[in-house]
């Protein structure tokens, strides 16, 4: 039998060291500016309102335990279902806010939609039954998995905040030089532990194959830690476009008098190749993460080695993370939907929402910033899981079938087809 350590190693070393120590002093630096300016201004990191706390949490601890019984038991119905769906939401939303935009982007959204169907509808089968199987070992590692979103959701809640409180009054005093530092700051911590929990559940399911099922905590830790490096590279990368296309945002909307008509088609040009290039950014970070939990490699090489995985002999990743985020986008919706009901029914009465006031504003800021961090924490469990087995299978198919055959033969459909 080959050698379990051989990709998941336990004796790994860490890699782009020079990014997370730069993140570390960057981070501590601005985090200290905020905190020691939020307390001469007069700001409280406590403001919660606990009525609509109470409602949002509700709602999203609904739909969280609703989506990972779905994806558990009934997987290959909900794929099926949320593809179904997608299209009649975007019709509902065309009929109820009749614009020319809303109408142009519905249709070209549902024309998209065919055509993603035709690829990949078939795929659904398979990509259901891996995904069944990767939930139920997170569900089996409960306290692990518990866990990693605790930590993630506790800084990003804690860094979202205390930005919210602070900006405002930071804009007003501050050149748009230390602006930029502190919305870098923002989008970099926020992308590192985004990144550091899919790196965290896809140690999960790996060491869940290493250790035969038993406890997979301390190594899981042990792995993720020693991809902080790589982690804070790739959050780095992605923080400096989203920085640069909020300040271009800024500028496009805060002199558009003074403007003259070049440079209002040159910053909207500016503004689109940003946002592309934020997707394409976060589309390949999206694969390299669970590539780095597999491998314990560096940044650029994961971005270069997933790629060449997913476009040449494992389409099922490509299929079932486009399958998978449709899905989420649903379970987005639905707890749209539930949160409004909720708040409806029962805090209509008792809950005045009066925007022009500014304690309720900032209450009502830190009550969704946090459970919405929260939120999609959670749900990224789904999508980490599955890219850890097809990754794992890919390279160390043995590691898979010595323990779960039924599982590898599922696995080895794929690699036949492709």
């Amino acid at each position: 039998m080959d050698n379990k350590s051989d990709y998941i190693s336990k004796r790994r070393t860490f890699k782009d060291g020079w990014a997370f120590i730069l993140y570390l002093l960057y981070t501590i630096g601005c985090s200290g500016y905020l905190v020691l300016f939020g307390m001469e201004s007069g700001a409280s990191l406590t403001n919660i309102n606990y009525k609509l706390l109470t409602v949002l949490s509700l709602s999203t601890l609904s739909i969280i335990i609703l989506s990972f019984l779905l994806f558990a038991f009934l997987c290959e119905f909900t794929l099926k279902f949320s593809a179904i769906l997608f299209p009649v939401v975007q019709i509902i939303v065309m009929c109820f806010f009749p614009s020319t935009f809303t109408i142009i982007f519905g249709v070209l959204t549902i024309v998209s939609w065919l055509f993603f169907m035709y690829l990949f509808w078939s795929k659904i089968p398979i990509v259901a039954k891996v995904l069944t199987y990767t939930t139920r070992i997170c569900l089996s590692h409960l306290f692990t998995c518990f866990f990693g979103i605790a930590i993630c959701s506790a800084i990003q809640i804690f860094q979202v905040v205390l930005f919210f409180l602070v900006f405002p009054k930071l804009d007003e005093k501050s050149s748009i030089y230390m602006v930029s530092v502190v919305v870098l700051n923002l989008f970099w911590t926020l992308a590192n532990f985004n990144y550091f929990f899919k790196v965290y559940i896809s140690s999960v399911v790996a060491f869940h194959f290493v250790n035969s099922g038993s406890g997979v905590f301390g190594d899981t830790m042990s792995n993720t830690v020693y991809a902080l490096g790589s982690i804070s590279y790739a959050g780095l990368v992605i923080a400096i476009v989203q920085t640069c296309k909020l300040l271009v945002n800024r500028a496009r909307r805060d002199d558009r008098e003074e403007q003259d008509l070049f440079t209002k088609i040159m910053l909207c040009i500016l503004v689109f190749f940003l946002a592309l290039l934020e997707d394409i950014i976060q589309f390949a970070n999206q694969f390299s993460m669970p590539y780095i939990a597999i491998h314990g490699c560096g940044y650029t090489e994961s971005v270069r080695e997933s790629f060449k995985l997913i476009t040449s002999i494992n389409s099922i990743a490509l299929s079932g993370v486009s399958l998978l985020n449709l899905a989420l986008s649903q379970f987005s919706t639905l707890m749209i939907c539930v949160t409004f009901g909720l708040s409806y029914y029962t805090l209509s009465q008792d809950l005045k929402f009066d925007f022009q006031d500014k304690l309720f504003l900032s209450s009502a800021i830190n009550t969704i910033v946090g459970v919405s961090v929260v939120y999609f924490i959670t749900m990224s469990t789904f999508i980490s899981s599955y890219l850890g087995l097809i990754y794992l299978y890919a390279e160390r198919p043995n590691l898979v079938s010595d323990s779960d055959p039924r599982i590898s033969d599922v696995l080895k459909k794929t690699t036949v087809s492709n």
